[in-house]
């Protein structure tokens, strides 16, 4: 995503791992928000599907009206406005339109005050029987955040996951558990939000990773 956003939220990890119920300066909360909100975006696929999509759009857009070029072009110009942005070079604009959409994709005002204003609670797994896992797709929002039962979970590392909630009354029911119920549930989720690929710190995944992991579809070779 780029160094405005990862490097800030890299600070913010720091703190976030060092305690259980983190008490982050505003501008590390803010920055940790819009990290989460980037991690929804990150996927190779949608990015691709966005950019595509945003390419379309703006063409057919740019088509639509095309007495607007006419009347600007002059008698050495192309006949159509497309035609003039590849003449000059300059078509990738329309193409990588969707690109200049995705900063704003992790300024959404009222997405960032939603997870703003959520309990956040880090769970450590220390002593646990077995670590979490995660995925090319780590971050989990069930069922999504207009619910108030909505719960994010993100996995931070082998031993620690973040969660956040409006209900505080939840996390306290998921600390109340014990670490295998709460392990095995976050690596379920994790292993079903992934897209191709789970990532563990050892082979004692494979079981879990069988059971969950939706094939890839493969298209005719």
């Amino acid at each position: 995503m780029g160094p405005e956003v990862d490097d800030p939220a890299s600070r913010a990890l720091r703190i976030l791992l060092s305690e259980t119920r983190p008490v982050l300066p505003m501008d590390l909360r803010i920055a940790w928000v819009r990290f989460l909100m980037s991690l929804l975006v990150r996927l190779p696929n949608l990015l691709r599907q966005l950019k595509a999509d945003a390419s379309e759009t703006l063409a057919q857009e740019i088509v639509k009206r095309p007495e607007e070029y006419e009347a600007l072009r002059r008698a050495t110009d192309p006949p159509t406005l497309m035609e003039f942005l590849r003449e000059r070079g300059i078509n990738g604009l329309v193409e990588d339109f969707g690109t200049t959409l995705i900063p704003g994709l992790v300024e959404l005002p009222q997405m960032k005050a939603d997870i703003a204003r959520m309990d956040w609670r880090v769970f450590h797994f220390r002593d646990g029987p077995y670590g979490l896992v995660t995925s090319d797709f780590p971050i989990c929002m069930l069922p999504g955040l207009a619910s108030p039962d909505c719960l994010i979970s993100l996995p931070l590392s082998p031993t620690a996951i973040f969660l956040a909630s409006y209900s505080s009354d939840l996390l306290n029911q998921l600390d109340a558990l014990q670490p295998p119920a709460l392990i095995d549930s976050a690596n379920r989720i994790s292993i079903q939000s992934a897209q191709q690929y789970v990532y563990a710190d050892n082979r004692q995944y494979y079981d879990l990773v069988d059971r969950f992991l939706e094939p890839v579809s493969r298209g005719p070779e």
